[in-house]
């Protein structure tokens, strides 16, 4: 009995040391167990990786791909801003590649209005008015033209990025022209009466007594010494000078 209780405890001890020279001899690096991956777990050909191995910073991961920002749309923005249109197909965003005059024909043919002037016509060139009113909004006048004449403009209404299809109008006289007196003949009524003919130019409008018409604006001249001058046709068809606008509301 005795010497099988030595004869055990001696192969232990064998065992023991064979173990202990093993691990010594081929590192803890060689062992599978401590080498895998715990975020790693392969089965077959098929690696699936653990939710933590998943999340990627924030900071590599912007919410935007540079200049690749998701389009805005014209809800969008109507919605930002808290407007409501009755019919928010009349607006559209306005940027460089906004083609106005498309957006125009596409409004009045939808709507049905001016068909038949509208038949045939070619855009012109858009026409910008700026507001003189800080209640009315700046806008674009633009022509169709049939024949070398303008045959209908359309009124689109800027606020900031937003273009809103407005009000539609025929000329009452065959004109090549969407603002009357051109900026040549304005000019030259300027000078005629005495006045400096470059100065800084543009078309204005604002309910007043010289036109209550958007389709009417008046050229403004203005030079660096705080001078201005408004030019546009007075109510018997002549050109006229005039060293301010006269206010007048809307309603009166």
């Amino acid at each position: 009995m005795k010497k099988r209780t030595t004869f055990g405890i001696s192969i232990l001890v064998l065992l023991a040391l064979a173990l202990t020279s093993y691990w010594f001899l081929s590192g803890p690096g060689d062992d599978p167990l401590r080498d895998q991956d715990p975020l790693n777990v392969t089965a077959g050909t098929i690696t699936c990786l653990s939710d933590e191995e998943n999340k990627t910073s924030l900071a590599e991961t912007p919410d935007e791909t540079p200049d690749q920002s998701p389009a805005k749309t014209i809800e969008d923005v109507l919605l930002a801003r808290n407007i409501t249109l009755s019919n928010e197909d009349d607006a559209i965003l306005l940027t460089e590649d906004t083609d106005l005059a498309a957006f125009a024909r596409e409004r009045m043919n939808r709507h049905g209005v001016f068909q038949e002037e509208l038949a045939g016509t070619v855009p012109g060139e858009p026409v910008y008015v700026h507001s003189l009113d800080e209640k009315l909004n700046d806008y674009f006048l633009i022509p169709f033209e049939k024949d070398g004449y303008i045959a209908v403009v359309v009124e689109i209404t800027v606020m900031d990025d937003i273009a809103l299809f407005g009000g539609v109008g025929a000329p009452s006289i065959q004109t090549k022209d969407v603002v009357r007196p051109t900026l040549d003949e304005a000019r030259e009524v300027l000078s005629e009466s005495g006045h400096d003919n470059d100065w800084d130019t543009r078309l204005v409008w604002k309910p007043c007594l010289q036109t209550m018409s958007r389709s009417s604006p008046v050229w403004e001249f203005s030079n660096d010494d705080g001078e201005t001058w408004y030019v546009c046709y007075s109510r018997d068809d002549t050109i006229e000078i005039y060293d301010g606008l006269t206010e007048k509301t809307l309603a009166g």
